[in-house]
């Protein structure tokens, strides 16, 4: 169980520490106080996740073929 939630953990972390946190819940071996305490710790996970998800949203990648050869074109959406 981890409280200190670190705002600079990468998405595929902070995801699976969700789905374990998730599986501990589903177990229902863990105590009433020990699951609100993990429920908190998911919500913040989940908080960077969308976080990072609206970050990966501004940016979007075009492919696209000039003189038959693919480019990738980055555009920064506001």
């Amino acid at each position: 169980m981890n409280n200190n939630v670190k705002d600079d953990l990468s998405f595929e972390d902070a995801f699976q520490r969700i789905e374990e946190i998730a599986q501990q819940l589903e177990d229902g071996k863990t105590e009433l106080e020990a699951s609100f305490k993990l429920f908190e710790e998911g919500k913040k996970l989940l908080k960077i996740c969308h976080s990072q998800l609206d970050k990966a949203e501004k940016r979007l990648k075009i492919l696209t073929e000039v003189d038959g050869e693919f480019q990738i074109k980055e555009e920064v959406i506001d």
